[in-house]
């Protein structure tokens, strides 16, 4: 049996010759291009498993939004459920994450108090994926996993093909024969394999995974100046709490320490904010099987931002919630209606809550950074609720008209506004060009959009990329003709998933220089410049301040932050 999501990934079982991160133990083999300038990498990703309710999230969010373009290619089709792909995953996750290290644990390394966890680095995780993989082989799901004896069978073989195992071979019969073969199927370049490796980087440590960021960016030729890692507050809406000693509270401290290391990239984060907790908060509903203690994440992003060394908020929209305008009869997850006894003002409330948030950065002159692409939703059309359109209106109403705010994941210009203000001409209706308006009209304003996760230019065919750099260049000449609004990011490690990821900075760069006839000095506005102004790091900023005070608190050099210039 074979599922719609699964035929794209299982095709790559057959051959591919891709490489991935984490390849055989190792590092990916990232370019060596000297280095020409700098990069502050405005939207990376340096969760564990344990921050986040990591096997709904992966499964029920990431593996989801393949549907679409796998339905193109699926003619004749049985779905299986859990498919293949989820059915490893979970397999995966629910041995590993008792030996992830948590955020205490990697609080407690940090200061020294504790030794390393060999699990968390990257051979570690990779043996416990291969143990993993070898124990469901041979016949063992372990940790009350329920077998699903038809996805089992379809993925065990999907494996021993991934292993380079003859159908009529003879079967193993010893646990290293499970072994070797588990190895060989997860350091390949198939499907399999990919989704292996990429899972595996959900169980090291969070300053190991800034480290490698900080490699590949120097490999691709430019000086990694910061690293803004984003956590994510998905909890809530997946039903699905954190892991114990990962609380959102406990990710803060960790990176606090992550932003103390004297001698790395500077790293400092922007703390996940969700409404729908501040509404479980405020009204003092419990989340039945949640093992953290509810917090007010409004005071936790204040104490974010003024004692830990961040610099902002993450918003993520496509979980259930707009920015604005929560009133207007929008479904929600059914366990969330459930838990709150009925929908009966949630949307004003959900509205009341992102006030909350867009005042407490008013007051500080924080960043916000929101999820702005249609894609990774957590229901149906969900995703629909990042609309750029409605950011428009949080920066028109009067109060808030001085707010940081950027929208990730633009470029790709292929989804259409929903709002009624949108031109009548096709190409000018995309999300990109609803923010784009905006920046016209407020070329001082704050407003920024970033190309994290713009994969297409690398792996689609000439038209596409031809196609993007048209689309991008116009959407310059027309809109922010200073290239002064856009931003880049990686989208770290969520890209990792990704075969082209190890020169995603330097393909990302050439793509704008040579396909959109940026030059040096735009380049490197939009690879550094741009994201000074935009987290408020010029002399005199409150941003730039919180963080001096940060320094001179902990003994680090002024120096490491980004210059003003």
């Amino acid at each position: 049996m074979i599922t719609r999501r699964d035929t794209l990934f299982l095709a790559l079982a057959g051959g591919s010759s891709l490489v991935f991160p984490g390849c055989s133990g190792s590092k990916p083999d990232y370019p060596d291009i000297p280095v020409s300038g700098g990069a502050i990498d405005i939207h990376c990703h340096l969760f564990n498993g344990t921050d986040l309710p990591v096997t709904r999230f992966l499964t029920q969010v990431v593996l989801s939004e393949h549907e679409t373009r796998l339905d193109a290619v699926v003619t004749h089709a049985t779905v299986v459920d859990p498919t293949i792909a989820e059915r490893l995953i979970e397999l995966l996750t629910r041995g590993l994450l008792r030996d992830t290290p948590n955020a205490v644990q990697e609080t407690e390394f940090l200061q020294r108090r504790a030794s390393k966890m060999v699990s968390g680095t990257l051979p570690g995780a990779r043996q416990q994926v291969i143990e993993r993989t070898a124990a469901f082989l041979e016949g063992s799901a372990g940790d009350g996993v329920v077998a699903h004896s038809d996805g089992d069978g379809t993925l065990r073989q999907q494996i021993l093909d991934a292993a380079g195992m003859s159908r009529d071979a003879v079967a193993p019969t010893t646990s290293q024969e499970y072994t070797d073969i588990a190895e060989q199927a997860v350091t390949s370049n198939t499907g399999i394999g990919l989704l292996a490796r990429w899972v595996a980087l959900f169980f090291r440590y969070r300053h190991e995974l800034a480290d490698e960021l900080a490699e590949a960016t120097r490999a691709n030729g430019r000086e990694p100046r910061m690293l803004v890692p984003l956590m994510v507050d998905y909890a809530h809406w997946l039903g699905e709490d954190t892991a114990p000693g990962s609380s959102l509270t406990e990710q803060v401290v960790v990176f606090d320490h992550i932003a103390r290391r004297r001698n790395e990239t500077p790293v400092h984060g922007m703390v996940g904010y969700d409404p729908l907790r501040a509404v479980f908060f405020r009204r003092g509903t419990p989340y039945a099987g949640f093992s953290s203690v509810p917090f007010d994440p409004v005071a936790l992003a204040r104490s974010a931002l003024t004692d830990h060394g961040f610099v902002g908020l993450k918003l993520y929209p496509p979980m259930g919630f707009r920015p604005i305008g929560n009133t207007d009869g929008q479904g929600y997850p059914r366990l969330v209606v459930e838990r709150l006894g009925g929908t009966g003002g949630l949307g004003s409330a959900l509205d009341a809550a992102m006030a909350e948030a867009f005042d407490l950065c008013t007051d500080l002159d924080a960043a916000i950074l929101t999820h702005a692409r249609y894609s990774i939703g957590a229901g149906p059309d969900y995703a629909a609720r990042a609309d750029p359109a409605f950011w428009v209106r949080v920066l028109k109403q009067p109060q808030w008209r001085g707010l940081r705010v950027c929208l990730a994941h633009m470029g790709y210009f292929r989804q259409w506004t929903g709002s009624s203000t949108a031109g009548a001409d096709p190409d000018r209706r995309t999300w990109e060009w609803t923010a784009g308006r905006h920046i016209k009209e407020n070329p001082d304003g704050n407003l920024y959009v970033d190309i994290s996760y713009l994969t297409e230019v690398l792996s689609s065919g000439a038209a596409e990329r031809r196609r993007i750099a048209s689309s991008l260049r116009q959407w310059i000449d027309e809109c922010d003709p200073d290239v002064g609004h856009v931003l880049y990011g990686t989208d770290w490690t969520m890209v990792g998933r990704e075969p082209d990821f190890p020169r995603y900075t330097s393909e990302i760069a050439a793509f704008l220089s040579d396909d959109c006839g940026l030059d040096e000095a735009q380049l490197d506005r939009i690879m550094m410049g741009n994201a000074v102004r935009f987290l408020g790091l010029l002399p005199g900023d409150k941003t730039r301040l919180r963080l001096e005070s940060f320094y001179e608190q902990h003994g680090l050099p002024l120096s490491r932050l980004p210059p003003p210039g």
